[in-house]
């Protein structure tokens, strides 16, 4: 897949839509945990490891929304917004 987001940006030269297609990729890259957080009946994920990874997220955010980075901000979004329903399928469990 990485490869392919590569080769779109080669070819096309629009570097916001190969990060959008490498967003596109990573949220993709989240639905098994996701699919298995939903289903378990304990939970195997570290939730002070995952709070930490969306603080970062959200700390993230900040300086591309001031930088009015929108790369930056579609990754920080999507971290956070990923991040926080794990974190949330993990304190249902």
């Amino acid at each position: 897949m990485s490869a392919a987001v590569i080769v779109f940006w080669r070819v096309t030269k629009r570097s916001v839509a190969a990060n959008f297609a490498t967003q596109v990729i990573l949220t993709i890259r989240y639905m098994p945990m996701l699919y298995h957080l939903w289903h378990a009946k304990s939970n195997s994920e570290s939730v002070s490891t995952w709070c930490l990874v969306w603080i970062s997220a959200v700390v993230a955010t900040i300086p591309a929304i001031i930088d009015k980075d929108r790369v930056g901000i579609i990754y920080a979004l999507r971290a956070v917004a990923l991040v926080s329903i794990a974190l949330l399928l993990m304190l249902m469990i």
